[in-house]
């Protein structure tokens, strides 16, 4: 048998509850369970039964509307929404075929229950109130709303519900009361601090931080010893003159006070001129007999010129210190531009074969003050070659013809500065034919104490066919040492002595193969006394084309006594030579030059130093990959195709390159979907006019039905596909 079903669901409308109640009710029937059709009805359909059922609602008093059914479907049960309490409902069911409906089945009706009522109780602790309080009594469903307002002085400080706290709230509303509820505000008073202190040579009164309540008065008496008097009272910061008291009135905010004394004293008077400092600086009083030490810095980048005491040069010195002063007295700091000397950078070694044009770049040399004035390119080792421009940053020669052995080229630049300082640095050009260039290794990092002995270690540089044949050590910075032997592969020395901030030495190891090519590695040493040295980190590796902007990063770097690391370098150690933004920021930019993917990874070393002047080093790659062309979805175009009782969806996808060039055999893949719900996932390759037909399943669609297909990859060997670039994945056509 039949028996649609109502569930009365419970909803809310204008403050009353509805709730839910079921009722059964069979429509009229044939003994095959078949709906009988209104006079006015048409038969049922071809498997004899109806379409769906329709029903309709009416109060007491009232008619039913058949044009308005409060639920519809195939279902044979339902929820109806909207029941007000403390009303009786009254129900039909129509069974429906296409526009046509049976007659009424018999009525059924239903009396909702009365409305239920809570209560919320609300009340406060402290100073404040809350409204409405007290009980209040609240109807099922309805909302309540509470203002929690802090008297003249307070501040509201937590709100509880049911026992949990919601914060500071000024306001609160319960929504759909089903249940009891309490509600508590609680206050405080606004209180504020003072903070009173002072300095040697007598008192305040009270002292330290005194709590005040907001609108209140606090007053303080400032008493010099003997010997002293007030100097001046800071109140904020802010002088208030020699007072003996002081009186904080109506406090609406947090204050300070601090009270300075004096003795009978004489004055220095110090003074600097500029890109320096002098401390202390300005009128110093100092108490008769007594010592006063100053200290002269210049900024850096500078170097102290004179300092003057009474009118007359003393010289260049640091500090100077006034022992038993009786009278007054002057001192004055002069400052000037010190040069810095540049740093040369000749670029990373490179292995490269016989016949190939060489880039040489000293772009990334530095200088910190007046610039770069000159380059000049040197070839110091190996068979002579002709540079295009020997006194230009970039220079290039043609790798010359050699035997199966290679040949080590070895290249140095000089810079000079707008001061006449130097600096020279080198790079190696391995030109190969048979012989492979040898790998360098100078071993790890290591930080050691003063006396230690520090060993050396190249034994873990390689060579892939030939073998090393020699090993070249030298020191390039650091306080000098003596090494046991320079062209062993683990030479030692012992640390040196060292002050507090500690020391970094830096050793290089030039590893020569049996055939001649030659490659170099540096580590650092680092010896701490107090210090210890920061941590480098360059960055993770990355992949980038040619033209790509590529930006290196070194703000992990930490050290983890010294408040910041003082200065960064990057080196590029291997691959094309690229020109950094600037060789000493955090993170500077290059462009990933042309042809770069010929050359290796793109390798760079971070080095940075403490403000102790220790040092660490880290390295990162750059990865230079070769572009490949894009996919593009030109066009979507859908046509629908009548089937006997059922629908074909055909879908006719273009897909171009970059150029707009047709792509032929490219595989297409998409997901079809009918009026919202997936079909199929359907996969073509495109003919020879760059054309895919994805067909969807074949389905039975009425009017109105909405075919969509959405482009869910395309691929072909060579290219790339990215759904982003292509605004246009994504069709649809209705059926009519």
């Amino acid at each position: 048998m039949i028996h649609p079903v109502c569930r009365y669901a419970r909803t809310r409308q204008n403050g009353q509850t509805r709730r839910p109640r079921r009722f059964s009710s069979p429509p009229p029937r044939d003994r095959k369970g078949v709906f009988y059709p209104a006079p006015s009805s048409s038969r049922p359909g071809p498997d004899g039964q109806p379409d769906g059922y329709r029903i309709y609602q009416r109060t007491e008093g009232q008619a039913y509307d058949y044009t308005q059914p409060v639920w519809e479907g195939a279902s044979t049960s339902c929820t109806v929404y909207n029941l007000a309490y403390d009303t009786t409902y009254y129900f039909v069911a129509r069974a429906y075929v296409g526009a046509d409906e049976s007659a009424d089945s018999g009525e059924v009706s239903f009396s909702t229950p009365l409305a239920a009522n809570y209560t919320i109780l609300a009340s406060i602790n402290g100073d404040g109130a809350i409204s409405p309080a007290g009980t209040v009594t609240v109807v099922e469903g309805a909302d309540q709303s509470f203002t929690i307002t802090p008297n003249a002085g307070s501040t509201i400080v937590d709100v509880f519900v049911d026992g949990v706290s919601v914060g500071a709230v000024s306001t609160y509303t319960f929504t759909q009361v089903s249940q009891n509820h309490t509600i508590s505000a609680h206050f405080d008073y606004i209180t504020y601090t003072i903070s009173a202190s002072a300095d040697t040579g007598g008192s305040i009164s009270p002292t330290g931080s005194v709590s005040v309540n907001d609108g209140s008065s606090q007053g303080y008496t400032i008493t010099a010893s003997a010997g002293y008097q007030v100097a001046d009272v800071l109140v904020d910061g802010a002088s208030v003159g020699p007072v003996s008291s002081y009186t904080f009135d109506q406090v609406s905010e947090n204050h300070s006070i601090h009270a300075t004394f004096i003795v009978d004293t004489v004055t220095i008077a110090s003074s600097a001129g500029t890109n320096g400092t002098i401390s202390p600086v300005g009128s110093v009083n100092v108490l008769i007999g007594g010592s006063q030490t100053f200290t002269i810095t210049p900024d850096s980048g500078y170097v102290v010129s004179d300092v003057w005491v009474d009118g007359v040069s003393i010289g260049a010195v640091d500090a100077y210190t006034f022992s038993s002063v009786t009278s007054d007295h002057t001192i004055n700091a002069a400052y000037s531009e010190e040069n810095l000397a540049p740093t040369a950078d000749a670029g990373p070694d490179q292995t490269v074969e016989e016949g190939k044009t060489v880039v040489l770049s000293g772009l990334n040399s530095i200088d910190p003050d007046d610039g770069i004035a000159a380059f000049q390119w040197v070839q110091i080792q190996g068979d002579p070659v002709a540079l295009t421009s020997s006194n230009e940053p970039e220079t290039t020669f043609t790798t010359p013809n050699v035997d199966s052995s290679g040949a080590a080229l070895v290249f140095e630049l000089t810079v000079t500065d707008y001061s006449g300082a130097i600096s020279t640095d080198s790079c190696i050009v391995n030109v190969t034919w048979v012989n492979l260039p040898p790998n360098a290794d100078a071993g790890v990092d290591q930080t050691v104490q003063e006396g230690d002995q520090v060993l050396l270690d190249a034994s873990n540089s390689t060579d892939a066919d030939d073998g090393i044949a020699s090993y070249a050590w030298k020191q390039v910075s650091g306080p000098v040492v003596a090494l046991s032997s320079t062209d062993s592969a683990a030479p030692f020395f012992i640390a040196p002595d060292v002050e507090s901030a500690g020391g970094s030495l830096a050793f290089e190891v030039t590893v020569t193969d049996n055939g001649g090519l030659q490659d170099t590695a540096t580590c650092l040493i680092n010896v701490t006394w107090v210090n210890t040295p920061p941590v480098a980190d360059a960055g993770s590796d990355q992949s980038a084309t040619a033209g790509d902007d590529v930006f290196l990063d070194g703000s992990n770097s930490y050290d983890a006594d010294d408040t910041t690391i003082t200065s960064y370098r990057w080196y590029q150690t291997n691959g094309v030579p690229v020109e950094l933004s600037d060789a000493t920021a955090v993170s500077p930019v290059f462009t990933v030059p042309a042809g770069a993917e010929d050359g290796g990874p793109l390798v760079f070393e971070l080095t940075v130093t403490d403000g102790g002047g220790l040092q660490a080093k880290d390295r990162c790659q750059v990865n230079v990959q070769t572009m490949e062309p894009t996919l593009h979805v030109s066009m979507i175009r859908i046509q629908l195709k009548q089937k006997g009782p059922n629908v074909e969806a055909n879908a006719s996808v273009t897909i171009l390159d970059d150029a707009g060039n047709i792509v032929k055999e490219a595989m297409v893949t998409g997901h079809w979907t009918y009026n919202g719900d997936p079909m199929n996932t359907v996969t073509e390759i495109t003919r020879g006019d760059g054309v895919a037909v994805l067909k969807a399943d074949l389905t039975r669609a009425r009017p109105g039905a909405e075919f969509a297909i959405e482009i869910t990859g395309v691929a072909k060997d060579g290219y790339i596909y990215d759904s982003a670039a292509n605004p246009v994945t994504q069709e649809m056509q209705i059926f009519q």
